[in-house]
């Protein structure tokens, strides 16, 4: 039987848990053997060993579920996470999206690097304005356009992902409804199912925490 305590100088005590599941009995299962006299045998030459290592296994599998408990209701354990970033590759007549490229870059370098998400919003917020005032040329169906349909589908994906990691589901959101109307590359449907799961993911943590 095991429990969980969790206080914080600020707050004191936070929560204290005694977990059921752990009160119940674990079945251990012996090798094969050609008679119940080999079987005792085995169990006296062997069963400090044995018992040794069902002790180890019972509580190395209770403190990774004691672990991922705290880790869902009370924080999260460290993950690495490749983001993914577009950028038109032309010469000319796409300053702003290079612009944002490298303004996106440095907020998810800052986010990777820093304890508070709040150093990299300043960056977030200049790419997002960038790709915004795009959008307001996106014409999916006018081959000939600036932001043309596959300018707009990474614009919008683009979008996604930095909105999500500012914690702006609503805008995150209305843009994964969006870009499902486009009829996206497989490409970009690939990544997008990617970005719906992030999404599910990070709005769930951000709610714990709130």
């Amino acid at each position: 039987m095991m429990s969980y305590l969790i206080e914080t100088p600020t707050e004191g005590l936070i929560t204290e848990q005694f977990i059921a599941e752990f009160d119940n009995y674990s079945n251990y299962n012996t090798a094969e053997f050609d008679s119940v006299k080999q079987v005792e045998k085995n169990w006296i030459t062997n069963k400090a060993k044995i018992l040794d290592q069902i002790q180890e296994k019972v509580v190395v599998d209770n403190l990774t579920t004691i672990n991922n408990m705290i880790n869902d209701k009370y924080g999260y354990s460290k993950v690495s996470y490749a983001t993914l970033l577009s950028v038109v590759d032309e010469k000319k007549g796409y300053q702003d999206y290079k612009e944002a490229y490298v303004a996106a870059e440095n907020a998810y370098k800052a986010i990777g690097n820093s304890i508070d998400k709040k150093d990299a919003m300043p960056e977030f917020n200049k790419a997002i304005a960038l790709w915004e005032n795009a959008m307001k040329e996106s014409q999916p169906s006018n081959k000939k356009a600036r932001v043309d349909g596959d300018v707009t589908e990474i614009t919008i994906l683009n979008l996604i992902e930095a909105y999500i990691w500012k914690d702006d589901y609503l805008n995150a959101k209305a843009y994964i409804d969006k870009i499902k109307t486009l009829d996206p590359s497989r490409k970009g449907r690939r990544r997008l199912e990617r970005y719906e799961q992030l999404f599910k993911t990070n709005q769930a943590r951000f709610e714990a925490n709130k």
